[in-house]
This record gives structure tokens, sequence and C-alpha cells, in this order.
């Protein structure tokens, strides 16, 4: 049950719960350095400690999008060099190997600007943004739908790729990453 709260600075009595004394209207906050009351002492300390510390989930987080911005956009371009037409021993095929050429192209045109924002996404969550907050999810959410194609050649690799999306946005959802975010 709370107790009646003295003001400090006028010695009122003021009812339990006020925020400020009815007279003088002096706050009673410890930040303002008005309770000495040892249960208001270290609940602000408390909370900013809680704040000082990243939480694991978010260097986690980091390292996956530095890990997918590096690995997807250079899997995928190497992959569209390693499976391009070549001309055969007779050369008949020549016009499908220049056009072939082109694939190349275009997938590195189509991974450069991911790259570039997976690697932005990375920044945002390392360094305490709140749309890296957002931007995560989004990777989570991006992970598991590039997972959903493998199904017919690779079930267990899709469903490995699903499963580890979703434990990351569960883990990611959590109140402490949230807390350290500012989005309680």
């Amino acid at each position: 049950m709370d107790e009646i709260v003295i003001c400090p600075n006028c010695r009122t009595e003021n009812p339990p719960g006020n925020a400020r004394c009815s007279v003088c209207a002096m706050p009673f906050t410890t930040y303002a350095g008005q309770l000495t009351d040892e249960r208001y002492q270290g609940n602000l300390a408390a909370q900013v400690s809680k704040l000082e510390k990243r939480p694991l989930m978010v260097n986690v987080m980091a390292g996956f999008h530095l890990f997918f911005a590096l690995f997807w956009p250079l899997a995928s371009m190497l992959g569209a060099f390693a499976t391009r037409v070549k001309v055969n021993e007779e050369g008949t095929n020549y016009v499908a190997a220049s056009v072939g050429s082109i694939g190349p192209i275009m997938v590195t045109m189509v991974c450069l600007p991911f790259f570039i924002a997976f690697l932005v996404v990375a920044y945002g969550t390392w360094t305490q943004r709140d749309w890296g907050y957002w931007g995560s999810l989004g990777m989570l959410g991006l992970f598991a739908v590039l997972a959903l194609p493998k199904f017919g050649a690779t079930p267990v690799l899709a469903v490995l790729w699903i499963a580890l999306s979703v434990t990351g946005a569960a883990l990611w959802l959590k109140s402490d990453v949230k807390a350290w975010y500012a989005l309680d």
C-alpha cells in the first residue's frame, strides 16, 4: 500500500500517487533529485543499465544481415555466370551464347541494390535505429519467402530456412529487443 508522501520543499502531506505537491507543485521524481526514499532509488538506474547492454539478438541479427548481404547476391551472380550458355564445339549456338551472356549482367544489376539495402538495414540494426528494427523483420520475411521456391529441389533446406526465419522473428519480437529500440 502506498504511503503518504511529504513534500521536501513545503513539508505538506500529499496523498499517495501524486506526482507533484498539491501546494507548491514540486515534482516527486528521482530524476529531479527530490526523492531520497530507498524504494524510489535505483529504478531509473536499473532501466538505464538494461538499455546500456545490447541484446544478443541484435548482434546475431546484424551478423545475419551482413552474411545475407554478402553471400546471397554473390551466390546469385556466380550462379548466373556458371549456368550461362556456352558455344558448343560445332559453333551452331553462338546466338544463344551471346544472348545468354546478358543474364549474369541482369542478375548483377538486380543484386547490387539488394546488397546496398541489406547493408543499410545492418547499419540501422547495429546503431539502434527504429527503422533498423522494422527492416530486420522485413529481412526475415524476405528470407522465408526466398526459401519457398526451394521446396521443389531441396525441401529439407527450405524447411530449415523457414524455421530459421520464424525462430529469428520470435527472438526479435521479444520485449528486451523492443525495449532496446525504445518501441515499448
